[in-house]
């Protein structure tokens, strides 16, 4: 499964022991698009309660309030508010069953036990991709009529089913990440282009790319940038 969908992914790492934080926060640092890490549940739970966080891994035994007692909380939460369930995977280094069975109960993405090899990991990454994917594509809706589908890279349009470029996909998710906010044309080139590409082969992007999307559903301010509605 491509992982790039997960650069769209601000992910929460809680784990008391800061050399394994660090650790595993450099391993995926390429991965997602930020990584914050807190030391013990109860900071963790504040910290999601006042940001946008979009998946959450964390370890069980903790000071300031266990692993468990993190997740409960977090699914109470969701409940009474009416969240959506946020994606959460455990790395712990028990292997005790009676803590697995009342733990899979609260709809974990995995449960890694420690250690772990660099396979298992990505086999996690792979999991959630594909949760998040699954759970947001209702999100992508371009327009009334529009839907962009991330997992084909396409645009669903009165019964039609669209095919983006690579680089039309990257750009249309750029915009979506970044709806109603204007982003500076020197911005998109750093995010989506590898290399220094010239304003005409940007310009040719862009028109393709709206005449798939509609026209009127991407606002071009001349030597500003570019704006999804």
């Amino acid at each position: 499964m491509n992982l790039n969908y997960l650069k769209n992914i601000h992910l929460l790492i809680v784990e008391d022991d800061e050399v394994a934080a660090d650790f595993l926060a450099s391993s995926l640092e390429d991965i997602f698009k930020k990584i914050y890490i807190k030391n013990d549940g109860a900071s963790a739970f504040e910290f999601i309660e006042n940001n946008k966080i979009d998946a959450l891994i964390t370890d069980l035994a903790m000071p300031n309030m266990q692993g468990i007692t993190l997740i409960k909380k977090l699914r109470e939460n969701e409940k009474n508010k009416g969240n959506k369930t946020l994606p959460i995977i455990v790395i712990s280094g028990r292997k005790e069953s009676d803590e697995l069975v009342e733990i899979v109960r609260y709809n974990l993405i995995d449960y890694i036990v420690k250690p772990f090899t660099f396979k298992r990991l990505y086999e996690m990454l792979e999991r959630l991709s594909k949760s998040l994917i699954e759970n947001n594509r209702r999100d992508f809706y371009i327009d009334n009529a529009r839907i962009y589908d991330p997992t084909t890279k396409s645009i669903k349009f009165e019964n039609k089913t669209i095919p983006l470029t690579s680089l039309e996909a990257h750009l249309l998710e750029l915009l979506l990440e970044n709806r109603g906010t204007l982003l500076p044309k020197s911005t998109i080139m750093e995010q989506i282009y590898p290399s220094e590409i010239n304003d005409s082969a940007f310009r040719n992007l862009l028109v393709r790319l709206r005449k798939k999307v509609g026209k009127e559903n991407i606002l071009t301010k001349r030597d500003l940038g570019l704006l999804l509605k």
